[in-house]
């Protein structure tokens, strides 16, 4: 039953098959533990285990006159981690093979798998399950990577964002003020769907014609390493102009609003594995920004024409890795010994090792908080101070 996931030795091995590899994170993971004996063992204890790792890393370089240091920063804690035991022999166990059936329902909550990638600056969220056979004196393990996917359950709908801007000319003459909304259907969005907007403009008391729309999608990735240090990461996704003519006095609202979609489809590879999130050491938040370009305004002295909206990003259920299990390879002659269902539940009670306490709130306003994807998003916390490109 030859697989990456089974390590060999003078005993025999051990390998997990399962019928898929990506879940939901609620649902059910079933497969069969096979391992094979060539000799006989003491008796001996079969373990499962299920767990989630989050791994970051960056570097930086710091001068001192003509020398230079190079600094790793690396962070990895558990997301969960759970063992129990599937069977217990009394007695030793003879040679051939065995074949125990087994389920496990993953618990509600978890991070999804995360990947991200920009030069030495990373982070992942991971998760295996494995299976271990030992007695005192020796054993056997096989392990398997599954991919978790955690969609929220419940969206926030008609999201509005108002802003007043100062117009200023570039004599700096007042030119009145525009005001202007975005708005979005939902705030929620998978990674393979447009992102619908709709912008709202208020050009009765400026003296500026509006000319056109700009509108950004970008994300911003806060990592920690196991010290607490923190390296922000922000990347544009994309940028599109749309042509708009809102004269001076003039207005576009409610139904005749700009309507405008940002198609996700050519970057969906970009994101495959990136997905808004709050974990534990590694934070990922999605922005749409929408700026209003006037005929003569001028940045230097006016206020900033421009609105940022978190949305939530989250991944299509077709979404995760595109290797397809593979059928075991049977030995020769392989007519294993098979048990019945062991069924298996995510409990507490049965996390070793893993997180003491619930991350804490973001206190930089970089980042919005995300506390609960699967359950609840009232988790959003309120940015208390946005970038300004």
């Amino acid at each position: 039953m030859g697989a990456k996931s089974t390590k060999y030795n003078r005993l025999g091995g051990l390998h997990l098959e399962l019928s898929r590899y990506v879940f939901l994170c609620g649902e059910t993971i079933e497969g069969i533990i096979h391992f094979s004996l060539s000799e006989e063992i003491p008796p001996s204890t079969l373990e499962f285990q299920f767990k989630g790792k989050e791994k970051t890393h960056w570097q930086r370089t710091y001068s001192t006159g003509k020398s230079s240091t190079t600094v790793h920063y690396v962070g990895e804690v558990y997301e969960c981690k759970v063992k129990y035991e599937v069977m217990s022999w009394d007695h030793p166990i003879r040679p051939g093979g065995y074949s125990i059936p087994f389920s496990f329902k993953t618990q509600d909550s978890v991070a999804g798998s995360f990947q991200f990638i920009k030069g030495t600056t990373n982070g992942y969220i991971y998760y295996a399950i494995s299976a271990k056979l030992y007695n005192p004196t020796e054993g056997l393990k096989g392990k398997t990577n599954i991919y978790m996917v955690n969609i929220p359950t419940t969206l926030n709908r008609n999201v509005n964002l108002v802003r007043n801007a100062q117009l200023v000319t570039w004599c700096c003459s007042n030119k009145g003020k525009l005001e202007f909304t975005l708005r979005l259907p939902k705030d929620t969005f998978f990674d393979t769907e447009p992102i619908e907007f709709l912008v709202d403009i208020d050009n009765t008391n400026g003296s500026l014609a509006v000319k056109k729309l700009a509108a950004r999608l970008f994300y911003r990735v806060r990592i920690m390493d196991n010290s607490s240090l923190t390296n922000m990461t922000t990347t544009t996704l994309c940028k599109r102009k749309y042509s708009v003519h809102v004269d001076p006095g003039e207005k576009l609202l409610d139904s005749n609003a700009v309507k405008l979609n940002m198609d996700l489809g050519f970057i969906s590879n970009d994101i495959a594995n990136m997905h808004s999130i709050q974990a534990i050491i590694i934070q990922c938040a999605f922005m749409l920004e929408v700026e209003i370009i006037t005929n003569g305004s001028c940045m230097c002295c006016g206020e900033k024409s421009r609105i940022e909206l978190p949305i939530v990003i989250v991944p299509a259920i077709t979404t995760g890795p595109r290797v397809q299990p593979t059928a075991v390879e049977q030995p020769p002659g392989w007519n294993p010994s098979v048990f019945n269902m062991v069924n298996l539940e995510y409990d507490p009670k049965y996390e070793i090792g893993g997180p003491k306490e619930e991350p804490n709130e973001d206190q930089e306003g970089k980042i919005p908080i995300y506390r609960n994807l699967s359950k609840k998003k009232d988790s959003v916390t309120e940015l208390i101070s946005q970038d300004q490109k």
